[in-house]
């Protein structure tokens, strides 16, 4: 349930317009999100609508951070962007209502959906070429994202939006960094560069830049790949020093084995089902080729220096495969 927060029926009012409550689609400790009808263009849209009173002031600000830059890419109209419709903030309640374009499913369920079926390197390539596009829009208006993950692309008609900017920064022209006080995200995404602070005392920081978002592409295209992220198996408490040492050495794989009665090429991350079978497949593997593998090691660069640009990996020859090889 969600806590100190009643769940929105009825009818709503957001600066003039009305919407319908359908149902809730989903919901944290502190809000829910709602498939909602909005009455004049009669499309099925989402509320993400959040009680800010029972939040600290920071995680308020990430919300109020997620509008600004909603509003931001809007305006620059990005193709894989949700559409921000309308958005309502009360300081004496506490409520923050978000109004925004409705995808179908998110991407980490819809890449669960595939681990019965063996690898599918187009499925792969279209996926990936739409995260990178997502990517090159934020970037060109000098945003980090900082927590890529399935979980945070939406599909609309086909067509991948990204979603969930609440700690996304704006990095500086001239550095191309940002400071952040406290390493924040989704650790299997996270890069090294997040864990390794500078200064002392209340000055220690990390620097963060576009790169980061490029290491958390190259997971989650791994993930598509090898069907977990790169430090996946590594225990928790260990994950950072594995990410970031660089004596550490992150493993590709040649061959993907897909066993339909063990269900061993699992497109999902956090479960892995080993009872369920499916009769209709056979044992199936797959070679991966050695642009595949250049891809992903022009993402998973240790140094951010190093990571190629959302722009120069849409170039990338794995995008352009021969017919000989993947």
């Amino acid at each position: 349930m969600i806590k100190n927060k009643k769940i929105l029926t009825g009818e709503l009012r957001l600066n003039g317009d009305a919407y319908t409550i359908l149902n809730m689609i989903g919901h944290g400790g502190s809000g829910a999100v709602y498939r909602v009808l909005h009455h004049k263009s009669k499309e099925i849209q989402a509320l993400k609508h959040v009680a800010t009173i029972h939040l600290s002031r920071q995680t308020t600000r990430d919300y109020r951070n997620e509008i600004n830059f909603l509003y931001q890419l809007r305006k620059k109209r990005c193709a894989h962007i949700p559409l921000l419709y309308n958005y309502k903030y009360c300081r004496s309640s506490g409520d923050l209502s978000i109004v925004l374009e409705l995808g179908e499913i998110d991407f980490a369920s819809y890449l669960g959906m595939q681990k019965s079926k063996p690898l599918n390197m187009n499925f792969v390539r279209w996926y990936g070429q739409q995260m990178l596009e997502a990517i090159a829009e934020i970037h060109e208006e000098h945003v980090v994202h900082r927590d890529l993950k399935p979980a945070n692309f939406i599909l609309k008609e086909g067509s991948l939006k990204l979603i969930d900017f609440g700690i996304s920064k704006k990095v500086d022209r001239h550095t191309g960094t940002v400071d952040i006080d406290t390493p924040t995200g989704t650790i299997n995404y996270m890069p090294p560069e997040a864990f390794a602070f500078v200064g002392d005392g209340p000055k220690k920081h990390t620097q963060i830049g576009l790169p980061s978002d490029i290491w958390a592409f190259g997971c989650i295209l791994y993930q598509m790949i090898y069907g977990r992220t790169p430090f996946h198996r590594i225990p928790s408490d260990q994950k950072a020093q594995h990410i970031c040492s660089t004596s550490i050495k992150i493993d590709y794989p040649s061959v993907v084995h897909f066993n339909p009665t063990k269900n061993k090429q699992d497109g999902g991350e956090e479960e892995e089902d080993d009872d369920d079978t499916y009769p209709t497949q056979k044992p199936s593997h797959i070679s991966i080729g050695k642009d595949t593998v250049a891809m992903l090691q022009s993402c998973l660069e240790r140094s951010p220096l190093l990571r190629l640009s959302a722009k120069e990996l849409l170039e990338h020859r794995f995008f352009y495969p021969s017919s000989s090889t993947l």
